[in-house]
């Protein structure tokens, strides 16, 4: 695949094969030595083709989120499609492909994407409500929450940063960790998050208690999940709740993160059982800086 960038030192529009784009290169115009820049690096850069790596696909979750781009719907993605189509002249780059839900990209097809949103009933194909809220708990005598409004698709900027609901289909083996039940599972990018955030809540269906495990790694280093809750690794925040039939409240888990390059990483949540048959009503994974 030929990858066309421009000189970050004159602007020259450039190419390269891809799996040469590693190298040190030298810019013919301007006689400067330079790396050619990566998806993330230049989003406006293009493949002369329809198809692209991994690190491309890495480059358009990171920056919009890995869930359905169309308006009002929270469904995961399953795909990557071009804005303006590729028959039309339309580029495979970071800025010219959003993430659509199944259903979204067979309706999509080939056509603009913008000229398609325009067809869209309101309502047609999308959630009113989303299958999440975003909760904050308070420490009181007794558990609290204040709703706030459904998260759109892609990253929420705040004063502060920003907050990025993460779902879509994270590898975990097939064997999960024993006596453990997997919650979710989502791809992420860390790039500007610090921390992973896990907000739910809970309930207990019999006397006893639960543990709930937000765990990360790196998407080519799996931890041993067959080891149960000794093998889902270090990088772990966990939450212990006990009662009676019928408990329930609200919690939430911070997982800060290591420093990480630009591979692609995996985020879960496991909730353990220990005799009160536990489950979660409500539930919100994200990345925040």
């Amino acid at each position: 695949m030929i990858w066309h960038y421009r000189c970050p030192d004159c602007g020259e529009a450039l190419q390269v094969e891809w799996e040469d784009h590693k190298n040190e290169m030298t810019c013919p115009k301007c006689n400067a030595d330079h790396y050619p820049s990566t998806p993330s690096e230049d989003h406006g850069a293009y493949f002369s083709g329809d198809k692209w790596p991994r690190e491309l696909e890495e480059a358009v979750i990171s920056l919009r989120g890995t869930v359905c781009s169309v308006p009002g719907c929270f469904h995961e993605y399953s795909k990557l499609l071009h804005r303006k189509p590729y028959v039309d002249g339309g580029r495979t780059s970071v800025e010219n492909l959003v993430p659509l839900c199944t259903e979204h990209a067979i309706s999509k097809g080939s056509v603009d994407y913008e000229e398609w949103l325009k067809t869209l009933e309101p309502t047609a194909g999308v959630d009113t409500e989303p299958d999440f809220e975003f909760t904050i708990t308070k420490k009181t005598d007794r558990a609290q929450e204040a709703a706030q409004p459904p998260l759109p698709p892609g990253p929420v900027f705040t004063s502060s940063g920003f907050v990025q609901h993460l779902a879509g289909k994270g590898y975990v083996p097939d064997e999960h960790p024993p006596g453990l039940q997997l919650i979710a599972a989502a791809p992420f990018l860390p790039g500007p998050m610090r921390k992973l955030v896990f907000h739910y809540d809970w309930r207990l269906e019999h006397e006893g208690s639960c543990q709930v495990f937000l765990t990360a790694w790196p998407h080519n280093n799996t931890p041993d999940l067959s080891k149960g809750k000794a093998g889902i690794g270090n990088l772990k925040a966990a939450a212990l709740h006990k009662g009676k039939a019928g408990e329930q409240g609200a919690g939430k888990l911070e997982l800060p993160l290591p420093p990480a390059g630009d591979e692609i990483w995996t985020a879960a949540v496991f909730l353990d059982s220990e005799g009160g048959r536990p489950c979660f009503t409500d539930f919100l994974l994200a990345g925040t800086d």
